[in-house]
Order: structure tokens, then C-alpha cells, then sequence
């Protein structure tokens, strides 16, 4: 069914989109300062459960976003479909980096701010010089 698009639902979703935006760039750190240091979770996973936190706030809020103004699930499920074809095919490899990405945040177990070790030759080890592990980011290629 086709819902009114009025100016104050569009105003409304924008702003909703705002406090996302807000939210999704404020609340991991908030998580990380009240719940996540008090529990014995590794700083590996810890960046893990914010990352994944991120997500789930971005796409909640984008879908409420979505319905605010009139646009719903059934109005979207084909292009969901289109795209899940397009996994299939073409964009196989770009979500199987994401998704490994996504393991290797549960997996790996240093931080930021761990300090490591580099040889001569850029392998990590032995005697070289030292530096601090830097963040994580998605990438592809």
C-alpha cells in the first residue's frame, strides 16, 4: 500500500537520520566505556561486538528511516532480491571479503593499541623496530 509523503515525515526521517548518524558514532565508544570493560571479553572481541553494534544501528535506523516515509518492505523485497542475485554473481568476492572481515574481527586478538614488533623485512617477529597495531578497516582487492 502506498503511504503519503508529507514534508514532516521527510523532515522526520532526516532527523531520525541525524541521531543515527550521531548514535552510530557515539554509542560503540559508550558501550565500550560502561559494559565492556567491566566484563572479561578481549580487547579483540570487544572490537568485534562495537563494530557489529555499528551495523545493527546503521541498518535499523535506515530501515525505520525507509518506513517513516512510505517506503516498505514490500515496495523494497525485489530490489533486496535483485541484490541478493548480484551476491550470487558478480558481487561474490566483495561479500565474502566482508564477511571474512567480520570473522577475522572475532578472531583476531590485538587491538590498536597493542605494540608489536616488525623486521627489516615488514614480516612481524623478532628484532626490528617497534609500532602500535592501528585500526581495522574493510577493504577489497
Amino acid at each position: 500500500m502506498y503511504k503519503r509523503q508529507t514534508l514532516g515525515s521527510v523532515l522526520a526521517a532526516g532527523l531520525l537520520l541525524l541521531l543515527v548518524g550521531f548514535m552510530a558514532h557515539n554509542l560503540p565508544g559508550v558501550l565500550e566505556l560502561v559494559v565492556l570493560r567491566r566484563l572479561t571479553v578481549e580487547p579483540g572481541n570487544r572490537n568485534a561486538i562495537i563494530t557489529i553494534t555499528r551495523y545493527l544501528i546503521v541498518g535499523t535506523g535506515l530501515a525505520v528511516a525507509l518506513n517513516i516515509i512510505g517506503v516498505s518492505w514490500s515496495s523494497v523485497q525485489w530490489l533486496v532480491a535483485a541484490l541478493g542475485v548480484g551476491l550470487g554473481f558478480g558481487l561474490q568476492e566483495i561479500f565474502a571479503n566482508f564477511v571474512s572481515g567480520l570473522i577475522l574481527l572475532l578472531a583476531v586478538s590485538y587491538t590498536h593499541l597493542d605494540v608489536y614488533k616488525r623486521q627489516a623485512n615488514g614480516g612481524f617477529g623478532q628484532p626490528g623496530k617497534a609500532g602500535r597495531g592501528q585500526r581495522h578497516a574493510a577493504r577489497s582487492g
